[in-house]
C-alpha cells in the first residue's frame, strides 16, 4: 500500500514539475523574444540616428525591410548565453566587446559572400580596422553599450 502511494505522489510531483517547466519555458521564450526585439530595434535606431546626425539624411540601415538590424539581436543573445559565467566579473565587458567583434566580422564576411562580393559596411578608413570589417571605434561603442547595460539593467538575471 505504501509503495502505491509513493508512486502516486511521485507521479503528481512530476506532473507539477512538468507544468512548472512548461510555464517557465514559455516565460523564457517571451523574455528571449522581447530581448531580441528590443536590441534589434535599438540597434536600428542607433545606426539610423548616427547616419542622420552625420549626413543629415534618413537612410534605412540594414538588410531587412523595416526597423530591424538582426546583428544587434544576435550579438546580445550570444553575450547572454556565452558570457553567463562572467556576469559578476569585470571581464564581462571586455569579453562582450570581443563577442561583438566576432559577430560583426562574421556577419560582414557572410553577407559579402552571399551578395557576390558587395560589402555592406567598410571601416577601411577607420583607426585600427581589421580588413575593413571591424574597427576600434565600433568595438568601443559596443563596449560602452555593454557597460551601460551592466550598470543600469538589473531586471534580467540569467
Amino acid at each position: 500500500m505504501q509503495r502505491t502511494w509513493n508512486k502516486v505522489y511521485l507521479l503528481l510531483k512530476l506532473k507539477i514539475c512538468y507544468k512548472n517547466l512548461a510555464l517557465w519555458s514559455n516565460i523564457l521564450y517571451i523574455i528571449f523574444n522581447y530581448h531580441i526585439f528590443c536590441y534589434v530595434f535599438l540597434g536600428w535606431i542607433w545606426e539610423v540616428g548616427l547616419h542622420l546626425f552625420r549626413y543629415q539624411e534618413f537612410v534605412n540601415r540594414g538588410i531587412l525591410h523595416g526597423p530591424w538590424l538582426p546583428i544587434y539581436g544576435s550579438g546580445s543573445i550570444l553575450i547572454l548565453i556565452l558570457l553567463k559565467k562572467f556576469r559578476k566579473k569585470s571581464l564581462l565587458i571586455l569579453s562582450a566587446m570581443l563577442v561583438c567583434g566576432v559577430v560583426e566580422y562574421g556577419a560582414s564576411y557572410v553577407l559579402e559572400r552571399m551578395h557576390n562580393g558587395v560589402r555592406w559596411w567598410d571601416y577601411s578608413d577607420y583607426f585600427l580596422n581589421l580588413h575593413g570589417r571591424i574597427c576600434a571605434e565600433g568595438l568601443l561603442c559596443f563596449w560602452f553599450g555593454k557597460l551601460v547595460y551592466c550598470l543600469f539593467s538589473c531586471s534580467l538575471h540569467w
